[in-house]
């Protein structure tokens, strides 16, 4: 009997593989193939097969296909069947399932990613870093080469799940083509002499690190990326004081959380392949050999593209092994093959350019390290052509922070929707009809977290009021508290509470505390998959709207969340315990920001969930 364990589905809608539990080469297997009409819809049915994880249905937005459903048909005989549908205009034929390596392979369209166009990396910003129609861009003076016919195409991809590291290379093609990467899948981690390597089939990228506190650690979100089975919540002893753990943290996003007292230590290397990455511990690489072949730079230049908009372009003559780190004002470039660079040179030029803010220096032999001032509030996001011949960092922002300005009180400016902009007519009847509950984090006896004589649960409570102002104001009918006063309420008569009232969404405003006093940001927790949606839009304004900081979002099991049936999420909307946004997030100015971010999120998530 065939088990089916995992769905790895490919982000370019192109590729769609079936991880299996078999040993053997798999040759001979049954396969049924049928074709429906009203609607039109092709499947599969793998016969004496057994789906050993949930049924999964994948709705596609970059193909002219409109969903596949992958399901446990029947048992006894067990089946089961892939459901692709289709609009009148896709060719059927392109659809076809293969085995690699002891698994299947259903190839659903011709796309495929080319070597010629920037990928993202590492990115800070929020905006998809896969979004290809708009971000892809030729790379100057490449010739592309003929390319390969699609079956050689094929071959290679069967034959980079055949070799153990992994190494799959595809050929260039025309820029139309070139729309999305394939998601990143990770077959191997391991500790290799006191450094963390991650090994997969695809192209990785990064988010910003995250350092947390008791115990401390710092945490590598990868995008995009499934982890294999037999890896997920794998913990790795790195030495006696330290470990590594690498987990599926989302549907699409794996988690690789260091624990170290010295996290800023660790830095990622990236591979000149970039299908496998090197989470470095600075004092454990000194001597190291990362390339065999050395590079040149040949070609630079920063151009502001905007006000708020840097662009940095840097070629090179071969591949480049290089690491990237963001400290709070700056950011290092570190490159570990290069040679022939004239810093006296290069720093003449900035500085000639006014370009006061970047500056390079070489500290080994061909290790030289390219340094860019930036302020707290800059985004940075790095791009890198597939054959690692050039860098592009974009950075965003203004070269000073800037704080939110509070408005007189005398002309009692509301920060959030105008009048114009909370027109109900805008919104749907059918949502301002949703039921919405509000839940104010603890109350009565149960103070919460406690600073200089500021209890959590009355700024909760106070926020919660607002916040339902803001969402009548905008013409919801079914708006409902848990509390609107200083009242107990334990954590199953919240959830009893949201059932009873029929609760199309429940939110939870809290606040933070840490015994570290510049521990500072916003987090915003869901557990299940209907709150992971609404979290991800509401996180999306909190984190677009205000200047604080992004400490992520996170699956959490807190009560709330994990027992109320209907999407639900928790906020943690800044530090009671860090003095400056105590100070902030008593006043009227900061709640109201924060209130009209969270309503613009439910009601953005609200709308597309109709």
């Amino acid at each position: 009997m065939l088990k089916i364990n995992s769905i790895n589905f490919d982000n370019s809608d192109s590729i769609i593989f079936l991880g299996t539990s078999q040993t053997e080469e798999l040759t001979d297997f049954n396969i049924t193939k049928q074709q429906l009409t009203s609607p039109n819809r092709v499947f599969f049915d793998i016969n004496n097969a057994v789906l050993t994880i949930p049924n999964s249905t994948y709705q596609l937005k970059n193909s002219k296909l409109s969903s596949v459903r992958i399901a446990q048909f029947s048992t006894n005989p067990n089946v089961v069947r892939v459901v692709i549908n289709y609009n009148d205009t896709y060719d059927i034929s392109k659809i076809k399932l293969n085995t690699i390596n002891n698994n299947l392979f259903i190839k659903l369209d011709d796309t495929i990613p080319a070597q010629a166009y920037l990928t993202q990396v590492y990115r800070e910003s929020k905006e998809s870093p896969y979004d290809y129609n708009e971000k892809t861009s030729v790379v100057e003076n490449v010739i592309a080469p003929v390319p390969k016919p699609q079956d050689e195409i094929f071959n290679q991809v069967r034959s980079a799940f055949n070799e153990s590291q992994g190494t799959l290379v595809l050929p260039n093609i025309e820029q139309k083509q070139a729309r999305l990467m394939s998601r990143y899948f990770i077959n191997r981690f391991e500790v290799r002499q006191g450094n963390i390597l991650i090994n997969g089939i695809g192209v990785v990228n990064l988010e910003a690190p995250i350092i947390l506190e008791e115990p401390r650690r710092i945490v590598f979100d990868i995008p995009n990326t499934i982890v294999a089975q037999e890896l997920r919540n794998k913990e790795i002893k790195i030495n006696e004081y330290e470990s590594v753990k690498l987990g599926q943290f989302e549907p699409s996003k794996a988690r690789l959380v260091i624990s170290t007292n010295f996290p800023m230590k660790y830095k990622p290397i990236y591979s000149f392949d970039l299908q496998s990455i090197l989470f470095a511990n600075e004092d454990k690489i000194k001597g190291l050999i990362f390339a065999d072949k050395n590079s040149q730079i040949t070609y630079y230049k920063a151009s502001q593209i905007s006000d708020a908009t840097k662009m940095i372009n840097i070629m090179f003559s071969n591949p480049v092994v290089y690491s990237l780190k963001r400290y709070n004002n700056e950011l290092e470039l570190r490159f570990y093959n290069l040679e022939n660079f004239n810093v006296i040179s290069f720093n003449q030029q900035a500085i000639e350019n006014q370009q006061e803010d970047i500056s390079a220096v070489k500290v080994g032999q061909n290790e030289y390290v390219i340094k860019f001032k930036l302020s707290d509030n800059m985004k940075l996001d790095c791009y890198e052509t597939l054959n690692a011949t050039q860098i592009r960092l974009n950075i965003t922002g203004s070269a000073k922070s800037v704080k939110p300005q509070k408005p007189k009180e005398e002309s009692k400016i509301k920060i959030g929707l105008g009048k114009k902009d909370k027109d109900s007519s805008k919104i749907p009847s059918s949502v301002l009809k949703k039921t919405i509950i509000l839940d104010a984090g603890h109350g009565g006896k149960d103070t919460g977290a406690i600073k200089s004589g500021i209890n959590e649960k009355d700024i909760t409570l106070e926020m919660i009021l607002r916040l339902k102002d803001e969402l009548e104001d905008r013409g919801f009918s079914r708006v409902y508290l848990t509390r609107d006063d200083d009242t107990y309420l334990t954590l199953a008569e919240r959830v009893e509470f949201a059932s009873e009232h029929g609760a199309d969404a429940f939110v939870s405003i809290h606040l933070n505390s840490s015994v570290k006093p510049d521990v500072r940001g916003f987090e915003t927790h869901y557990y299940t998959d209907e709150g992971y949606g609404m979290a991800k839009v509401i996180h999306s304004e909190l984190s677009s709207q205000l200047v604080d900081y992004d400490r992520g979002l996170f699956k959490s099991k807190f009560y709330v969340i994990n027992h109320t049936i209907a999407p639900s999420i928790l906020l943690e909307v800044a530090f009671l315990s860090n003095d400056e946004e105590r100070r902030e997030i008593m006043t009227k100015e900061k709640q109201e920001q924060i209130i009209k971010a969270i309503a613009d999120g439910l009601v953005r998530y609200l709308r597309a969930s109709e």
